[in-house]
């Protein structure tokens, strides 16, 4: 029986599947088995897996039943103690198994570890800019994670959360009513039970695809709508205050994702900007607010275009001084004398 089980599900993946299989393979723990769900492919997925000659991997194929419909039948043919996700299109770091397994075997009351996630886009280059500073996904929340999950996916990404085989057992598994929503619906049931930890390494690469970014937004929003109003039908009541939180951040999150699109849509970012604030006060007062406000306004004065060369060139100047600086170290003896300047590119 494997350690761990990998649960990919793959609907005409082939343009990313390699390059994820290839960060899968090499991982450093190799005590596991791939569930790899070919969700109604039309493309050449079964021809390709048969020619790995794997023998770790085990290919299930079913018409389409979504994501969640997916992940649910890789779970029921899973045998490891523990279970981790994978899709198709994301990567991860090679160490990413080895340390995972090392927390749940050392903290046998947690259910579920993640850890860091790297935004990247479709040619796996780090999504980072200038003003908005977060390539890298960092939620700190370990152990008791209940209000902070209540009020958004601390997980970042489905790629990145390794759970206790038991956890389904008690739990359920994945809502397939849901798309978007089904990974936070099914975290929030794990965290009601158990503690988490967190790895603050990104060890996961979740990829953004600019088409997902742009044309599915409304419909992503309804379904973690209704994630919203579910979750809060069977959460005590000293926790009902966080639903309103929960709204707050949904709409500032699609805030942010309205300036990132490929349309720079500012003024549906306005929008919905204004419509966290009025279910989260509390969100004006962030840092992040004032990224999101600024980019804004860049955006209404200056255009989609010249915004664009604006951060493309203040991104230009950063490296170029960062490099500079960095270029020369100072190296003291014991008296603080100046010795030699090194080289450490």
């Amino acid at each position: 029986m494997p350690k761990v089980s990998v649960v990919m599900t793959a609907y005409n993946a082939m343009a990313y599947l390699p390059q994820t299989m290839e960060t899968l393979l090499w991982q450093s723990f190799t005590d596991f088995e791939l569930v790899l769900v070919n969700n109604g492919s039309t493309d050449n997925i079964v021809e390709w897996v048969t020619q790995l000659s794997e023998p770790r991997i085990k290919l299930i194929s079913q018409e389409n039943r979504g994501i969640p419909g997916g992940l649910n039948r890789g779970i029921a043919h899973a045998q490891g103690e523990y279970i981790t996700f994978l899709d198709a299109d994301d990567l991860w770091d090679p160490t990413k198994l080895e340390k995972q397994v090392k927390i749940l075997d050392e903290n046998p009351e947690v259910g579920l570890v993640y850890n860091w996630v790297t935004l990247i886009d479709e040619h796996s280059q780090d999504m980072g800019g200038l003003i908005h500073r977060h390539s890298i996904v960092k939620f700190n929340v370990e152990g008791d994670v209940r209000k902070k999950l209540l009020e958004q996916d601390i997980i970042g990404c489905g790629s990145s959360a390794m759970v206790r085989r038991v956890c389904f057992e008690e739990v359920g598994v994945f809502d397939p009513s849901f798309t978007i929503a089904a990974d936070w619906d099914m975290w929030v049931r794990i965290g009601l039970h158990y503690p988490f930890k967190v790895i603050k390494e990104p060890l996961t690469y979740y990829r953004k695809h600019s088409r997902s970014m742009t044309s599915n937004w409304q419909a992503a929003m309804l379904d973690c709508g209704v994630a919203i109003e579910k979750i809060f039908s069977y959460v005590s009541p000293e926790l009902q205050y966080l639903k309103n939180h929960s709204y707050g951040r949904l709409y500032f999150y699609h805030a942010q994702q309205r300036v990132r699109s490929v349309q720079r849509d500012y003024y549906e970012a306005s929008r919905l900007y204004k419509k966290a604030v009025s279910y989260y006060p509390r969100l004006a007062y962030c840092w992040s607010s004032v990224r999101l406000n600024l980019t804004i306004n860049l955006l209404k004065l200056l255009g989609a275009q010249r915004y664009d060369r604006l951060i493309k060139l203040l991104r230009l100047l950063v490296s170029h001084t960062k490099k500079k600086l960095m270029r020369i170290t100072v190296s003291l003896n014991a008296n603080g004398e100046a010795l030699t300047n090194e080289i450490v590119n």
